[in-house]
């Protein structure tokens, strides 16, 4: 396995760890089409959750949730709409997450990013959670694993 797929799959496994202990129940991991491929499909009550989870070395490059554009997002929204179909299920409500990991090793300090959430970096690993419903973008601190 390549590194760059290692750290993927390491993240991928921390973001279900955190939704689970918050609750969620996760339905599927990596479910692929011919459209591309959803990394977390859980449940909270009656809605679905759909999570794309971005893991990095640093945010040198900018953060995991830079990396999620405006194409990237309507990808999301076609390929939950063919799960849904596929899987023959109805929800009321779907909400798009984003988990940004970001693995950095230095001592604990606070960092405000552009979108106003703040991060708090202690040992090795942080990571936010952003839901985006519709137009409006909703922001939560997703704490440390």
């Amino acid at each position: 396995m390549r590194a760059k797929d290692a750290l993927g799959r390491y993240g991928e496994d921390l973001a279900v760890h955190y939704l689970e202990s918050q609750g969620l129940v996760v339905m599927a991991r990596n479910w692929r089409c011919s459209l591309g491929e959803l990394d977390v499909i859980a449940r909270e009550g009656s809605r679905l959750v759909i999570c794309e989870v971005k893991t990095r070395r640093s945010d040198a490059y900018g953060t995991p949730f830079e990396a999620v554009s405006p194409r990237k997002v309507r990808r999301l929204r076609r390929l939950a709409i063919r799960w849904l179909e596929e899987q023959q299920i109805h929800v009321p409500d779907i909400r798009f997450d984003v988990i940004g990991i970001v693995l950095i090793i230095q001592p604990w300090h606070l960092k405000l990013d552009a979108l106003g959430v703040t991060y708090i970096l202690l040992g090795t690993l942080l990571f936010a959670l952003y839901g985006v419903c519709g137009k409006r973008q909703c922001a939560r601190f997703g704490g440390l694993v």
